[in-house]
């Protein structure tokens, strides 16, 4: 039988690989944008996306909560309760979808205020903002199928599927705009993909689990939906506000700024971005054993399980953090030319931004996992308030640097010391102290990696810029990672780690 360690390693390596495949689509049709169409058409994409994202609030943290629900059921195989549950949240996400189309349609009302300075394109905005409506609308009717996968450890399943689609997609999309240059066929593509797409894993879903085919007649108890959706009015908070925070730079910049502004950003925030969803995948495949060892575990065993998680962050933030602070410009005069390149103070705040994120991903999964979703269902409110308002005050100033800025100082302010707070207190039982020291160690080691490694490599320069990026390349991977095995090779976590990746390896 497989443990949830190898589980967990299986998700991590099809969700790597998905990650990398969608990052290099990403990255051949941004390209294919640019060169074929033009930067306006980047702006629209990227600002449209965020707007879908704001309407995807309707989710309201529904499959958070109901993969919470299901974590006890699946370990002890109860059918019958996942049957109620899958019942309760099919219903649940039929009215989700009707949500987002109304308030989608709704949106269109808005758009030409919303999109300063209309880009120079021949297509009607409304019409490609429908063709996105579409896209993230139709997935609502075919996700709670995913969700048991995700919740039962088989979320390889979802990468496999999301991989294959992602590849054909991009070579269909990519032949209509460079033979036709057609951005109408391009965005029927997108949303016949992410149908088919949607359509195989329900196929999948309805061949595992027979029970999703079966008629239930019976409903989960009254207390349980009590408790299910006690949770789900807390998600709700963290869910839009983590919409918001994640959409709102665009629409801030493309409103005071204009909307080429956002799409130049979105060369950089694709990179940081994809980046950031890459090494994501480790703690996303995490969650469900982490929901198990909550479930299951005393405190003392979800802490050693928890600091493993925290050491694993540090090392892969350090990596990524100083990576994309040396090589993001490199690369940008690399993949489209000198006239694309931001300013190093925006490169700075971006990397970040990431680095705060992956930090923070291991309280997230054991706050999570332990149900503290009505403990501090506040803070993210209180979070992006303070970013939109000194978002709005600093773009008046600083531009496009001052709208980042402030949302890397929202999260210092909020969400990087009240969420490891709470796990500490109320899953932990531990002094919150602790976290504290650790968390400065770290952020002292990271900022001198970023600045030694990008002094080093600002005397590499070769006639070849392509050589000089494979050098840099190369010292970001060795020189940080070799800083942090010098410095903790004798530290319980790493070598825990260490015997963990060795035990999956050889099984």
């Amino acid at each position: 039988m497989i443990s949830r360690t190898q589980k967990s390693a299986r998700n991590t390596l099809f969700s790597v690989i998905f990650q990398l495949v969608t990052l290099l689509c990403n990255f051949i049709m941004k390209t294919v944008f640019i060169k074929k169409l033009g930067i306006q058409y980047t702006g629209i994409f990227a600002l449209f996306t965020d707007i879908l994202m704001v309407l995807s609030v309707a989710e309201l943290g529904f499959s958070t909560a109901v993969s919470y629900a299901l974590y006890r059921p699946l370990s002890e195989n109860d059918t019958l309760q996942i049957a109620k549950l899958m019942k309760l949240y099919k219903k649940i996400y039929r009215v989700v979808f009707s949500v987002v189309v109304v308030a989608g349609i709704v949106s269109l009302l808005f758009l030409n205020f919303i999109v300063r300075d209309i880009p120079d394109i021949k297509e009607n905005i409304h019409i490609i903002f429908v063709f996105f409506l579409l896209k993230t609308a139709v997935s609502y009717l075919f996700v709670y199928k995913a969700t048991l996968l995700d919740a039962n450890q088989e979320s390889h399943i979802v990468s496999i599927v999301g991989t294959v689609s992602c590849v054909v997609a991009t070579i269909l999309e990519a032949l209509v705009i460079i033979l036709f240059k057609s951005y109408m066929g391009y965005l029927f593509i997108m949303v016949i993909t992410v149908v088919i797409q949607n359509v195989i894993l329900s196929v999948v879903a309805d061949r595992r689990y027979p029970l999703l085919k079966v008629s239930c007649n019976e409903e989960i108890t009254v207390s349980e939906k009590k408790d299910l959706f006690k949770n789900v009015r807390a998600l709700a908070i963290y869910k839009v506000c983590a919409a918001l925070q994640k959409s709102v730079d665009s629409i801030i910049i493309s409103t005071m700024l204009g909307t080429g502004s956002v799409g130049l950003l979105s060369c950089y925030k694709m990179i940081f971005g994809n980046t950031d969803l890459l090494f994501s995948q480790v703690f996303e495949a995490a969650k469900p054993g982490v929901g198990n060892v909550a479930a299951s575990e005393s405190s003392e065993k979800q802490h050693e399980v928890f600091k493993k998680m925290c050491f694993l962050a540090f090392v892969i933030g350090n990596f990524i953090t100083v990576s994309l602070v040396v090589l993001s410009n490199p690369f940008v005069e690399l993949w489209l030319g000198i006239e694309y390149l931001l300013g190093m103070n925006i490169v700075v705040v971006l990397a970040a931004d990431v680095y705060i994120i992956t930090m923070v991903r291991p309280y997230e999964a054991f706050r999570n996992a332990n149900a503290l979703f009505v403990q501090g269902k506040y803070r993210p409110a209180i979070m992006i308030v303070i970013n939109i308002v000194l978002s709005i005050a600093f773009a008046k100033k600083m531009g496009v640097y001052g709208v980042l800025f402030a949302t890397v100082l929202s999260r210092l302010l909020t969400h990087v010391w009240y969420d490891p707070w709470l796990v500490y207190r109320k899953v932990f039982h531990k002094p919150f102290s602790e976290y504290i020291k650790v968390k400065l160690k770290y952020i002292f080691i990271v900022t001198v990696n970023c600045i030694g490694v990008y002094s080093l490599c600002s005397y590499i320069k070769f006639d070849s810029l392509w050589f000089s990026f494979f050098v840099k390349t190369l010292c970001c991977a060795i020189v940080p990672n070799t800083v942090v095995l010098i410095l903790f090779f004798r530290n319980q976590e790493f070598r825990s780690l260490t015997k963990s990746f060795q035990a999956i390896i050889k099984k």
